[in-house]
């Protein structure tokens, strides 16, 4: 028994783990998420510019980046957004955090 026990366990463990990596790796292919990864990265690099030179910027303008930075944030913690999604931990709290943040700041401009 415990012969067929020590032969059996491994493949086991091996299938187990095989299923969980091919979730995985099926998951960071989809490509429906590829697009949403694509034009979320391309309006982050964009923010990420516009961060750059905020202090030069109107405070329409700053509004408005306010909201986008906001609404980009947002969607990365938004309940289902896998895609795009930190998931859980610090780096979940943090874009949190800055979701808030932004979301504060556009509030405020609209007062």
């Amino acid at each position: 028994m415990s012969r067929v026990r020590a032969r059996v366990a491994p493949v086991l463990l091996g299938a187990v783990l095989l299923l969980f990596f091919g979730l995985l790796l099926r998951s960071s292919l989809d490509p429906a998420c590829s697009s949403i990864r694509a034009d979320h990265d391309r309006r982050m690099s964009q923010s990420e510019a516009l961060l750059a030179r905020l202090s030069s910027l109107s405070i329409r303008d700053r509004c408005d980046f306010y909201r986008e930075r906001a609404a980009l944030f947002a969607d990365k913690v938004r309940p289902g957004q896998a895609c795009i999604s930190p998931g859980r931990g610090p780096d979940a709290n943090r874009v949190r955090t800055e979701a808030r943040l932004y979301g504060d700041l556009a509030q405020g401009c609209s007062l």
